[in-house]
């Protein structure tokens, strides 16, 4: 038999589900995503060169992301097929990785309905972190993108999660070699995917180890040291592999001349501060949900019994942990554009900003929670008047969530008619292509796609880049696009 649902679990489930389907909608959408731009480029080199042979061309002449250049090879051995599937894929891994991880903290601070608690966290982080975004086509719906910038995440999540589990487990023993060589290969495998990550997984690691050295009588040094060295040691390796690309050099003439020193760690901190203070200014509603529902979830949830730790103490903890770590988040956001400005002279493009997004978020929404608990310890419910705090709450949290996920829903459900004609007239423009190279043209014309993506499409040059990687993935000699008469 079946116990009713609480009223905290009543209450999380009417947040999950409504924080969720602007999710499940972007996964759908995904569904319409083709080849453009970059995509032909790298589609193109594998066609051309092979596999170890596309590895070989684009670390010599164009960048060191070695990881992420192997991916894109293997995701596009698959065919064309593959790509509408890759935002579900995706999307999927990422609730999978951070639902891992907020479980992990869950259960070491002993939350109440900690999987139920934890999934709203999921849903919660990710909606606000895809939403805060201008370019989210470029980061969810283009192969190019999803693979540099969300895929990261989504392997620094899982990475984050299995490192919190292996200290769960004899934390003040030492690391075993086999925990070491994983932490080191991971570590170095996923920081060969783009240069803003790769500068925020050695800051995160190294800040890390700074934290084990002022604080030695945590519980978990021992492994917990061992697994951040051998991270970092991975992460090196693999900075300096991507350094020393010559292709680095061939990129740079693409960009302005690189400024001095000063001039750099001045562009960059002004840029960060103009990130965050953006982001308050252009999205207060999700700023707002981000904070409410932690705070709102954690008085709603059930009761724990009352910290060992005295009140001194328990303050000095938290008053530590929130400085910190907000010093921690300034300096993981700021070392992002610090490498953006050092390798482009110039800030990140908009879709890199996923990487800065999800980990500020990530912050606002755990401290949040905690903050929220705080609340709810100090609160004598005696003699509060519940029905009165309940009802501006409610009404608060229902204005929020009405011009937040709701409104979402409905304008990304507004965006598929268009998408699918989109992904209609490629794949019928691909058809073409493929009925005229089946007859023997090796040079070949077709129409202009509009609006592709926002990223452009073949120009009427047949020698302008993206149409020269088009003709090398399809086999031909040239191909050019022309307005529909």
């Amino acid at each position: 038999m079946k116990l009713p649902l609480t009223k905290y679990q009543r209450f999380a489930g009417v947040l999950i589900v409504t924080l969720i389907i602007p999710l499940i909608l972007y996964a759908y959408i995904g569904i319409f995503t083709r080849y453009v731009a970059d995509d032909y480029e790298t589609a193109g080199a594998l066609a051309r060169y092979g596999f170890m042979g596309a590895q070989q061309y684009w670390y010599q002449t164009w960048s060191g992301r070695i990881t992420y250049f192997a991916l894109v090879s293997a995701v596009e051995m698959l065919g064309i097929q593959a790509v509408p599937y890759l935002t579900a894929v995706c999307l999927t891994l990422w609730i999978i990785g951070l639902y891992w991880t907020l479980c992990q903290l869950a259960k070491l601070t002993h939350l109440p309905h900690p999987a139920l608690t934890s999934f709203l966290g999921v849903s919660l982080i990710l909606f606000v972190t895809l939403r805060s975004l201008n370019q989210i086509h470029q980061i969810l719906f283009w192969q190019t993108g999803l693979l540099t910038y969300a895929n990261y995440l989504i392997f620094f999540t899982f990475g984050l999660a299995w490192w919190i589990s292996r200290l769960k487990i004899n934390g003040n023993q030492p690391a075993s070699p086999i925990e070491l060589l994983v932490s080191l290969v991971y570590a170095f495998v996923i920081a060969g995917i783009s240069e803003i990550s790769i500068a925020l997984q050695i800051t995160a690691i190294t800040l890390i180890l700074i934290l084990f050295v002022i604080f030695p009588a945590t519980t978990f040094r021992k492994k917990g040291l061992g697994l951040a060295i051998a991270a970092l040691m991975g992460s090196l390796i693999s900075f300096a592999i991507m350094a020393s690309a010559p292709g680095n050099l061939i990129r740079a003439t693409h960009f302005s001349a690189r400024p001095d020193l000063v001039s750099l760690v001045i562009n960059s901190l002004k840029y960060t501060f103009t990130f965050l203070g953006n982001w308050v200014d252009k999205q207060p509603i999700l700023v707002a949900l981000a904070i409410l529902i932690p705070v709102m979830a954690a008085l709603a949830a059930p009761a724990t019994t009352g910290s060992a730790v005295s009140p001194a103490i328990q303050d000095r903890k938290l008053t530590a942990g929130f400085v910190l770590s907000s010093v921690a988040l300034f300096l993981l956001i700021w070392s992002g554009f610090f490498t953006s400005f050092a390798v482009m002279s110039g800030p990140p493009p908009d879709r890199a900003l996923v990487i800065p997004q999800y980990v500020l978020v990530m912050f606002i929404v755990l401290w949040s929670y905690q903050i929220g608990r705080l609340i709810s310890a100090a609160l004598n419910r005696d003699l509060v008047t519940p029905r009165f705090w309940k009802l501006v709450g409610g009404v608060v949290l229902a204005i929020c969530l009405l011009l937040g996920p709701v409104y979402a829903s409905y304008r990304i459900a507004g965006t598929i008619p268009t998408s699918r004609a989109i992904a209609l007239e490629w794949d019928q423009r691909d058809a073409v292509i493929r009925e005229a190279i089946a007859r023997g043209e090796r040079h070949i014309t077709v129409w202009y796609i509009r609006d592709l993506n926002r990223l452009g499409d073949y120009s009427s040059d047949p020698d302008f880049l993206v149409n020269r990687a088009a003709a090398d993935y399809y086999g031909i000699e040239t191909i050019i696009a022309l307005d529909k008469e």
